[in-house]
């Protein structure tokens, strides 16, 4: 048995099993020994870092700057965020995907008041809210169930 190992011993193979554990002693050594207490503040790169071991807790987003290769990240298909929201005529407010003027108008039966709005471009919403809560309910189209009204456009985008 000690033959057959002498046939195979050779230097190559002392040198390198020598090295194998050389390197696992020295790694398993830092491992062991060194300590955060150890390590110089802002001494670290980015090769010394695990991936996704940092997040933004510790990472001051703000000085990052801008992506090189991101150059139309502030953009959806070449137009700007402020492009894409909705703008009102003036008197008119966005609430969802409508404008909605600003202030009620004189209470009117339906038909008048779709008569009313069709004149300035903008159509009639039949619902009224009915309490502070928010209920809603629709307009009659009658004299008494006329109603402050408020007319609705669309959004000129």
């Amino acid at each position: 048995m000690i033959q057959a190992l002498r046939r195979r011993l050779s230097y190559a193979n002392v040198m390198a099993t020598a090295a194998v554990f050389i390197a696992l002693g020295g790694s398993s050594y830092a491992a062991l020994r060194i300590t955060g207490r150890d390590v110089v503040n802002r001494s670290l790169t980015n090769r010394d870092l695990k991936r996704n071991t940092l997040d933004g807790s510790r990472i001051k987003e703000l000085r990052l700057g801008a992506v090189k290769r991101a150059r139309n990240a502030d953009r959806l298909n070449g137009v700007t965020a402020a492009r894409l929201l909705v703008r009102c005529r003036d008197g008119t407010v966005p609430v969802s995907d409508v404008c909605i003027e600003t202030a009620a108008r004189a209470a009117a039966p339906y038909s008048t008041a779709a008569v009313i709005c069709e004149g300035t471009d903008r159509r009639v919403d039949v619902l009224y809210i009915t309490d502070d809560v928010g209920s809603v309910a629709l307009t009659p189209n009658t004299d008494a169930g006329a109603r402050a009204f408020r007319c609705v456009a669309d959004p000129l985008n």
